[in-house]
């Protein structure tokens, strides 16, 4: 009769490719991101001067690069 066709799915080895692979692309656009600020980057002992270094969206930048590299693209042509 007729065989049932097999779904196609991502490995493990693949999953984790893609992972590592989205990981070290939110990296390089989060250093893209976040080098040039003209703030000084001084030693923080405060919590207010540490939530004003824009280094802290590290983070949430390397996890939402796409969101990022559109506003990084965006910049470039205004």
């Amino acid at each position: 009769m007729s065989r049932k066709k097999k779904k196609s799915r991502i490995s493990a080895r693949t999953a984790w490719l893609l992972f590592i692979g989205y990981m070290v692309a939110g990296i390089v656009v989060a250093i893209l991101f976040l080098g040039p600020s003209e703030t000084p980057t001084a030693a923080a002992t405060d919590p207010q001067a540490a939530a004003a270094n824009p280094w802290a969206l590290f983070p949430v930048v390397a996890l939402l690069w796409p969101i990022f590299l559109a506003i990084l693209i965006v910049r470039q042509f205004t």
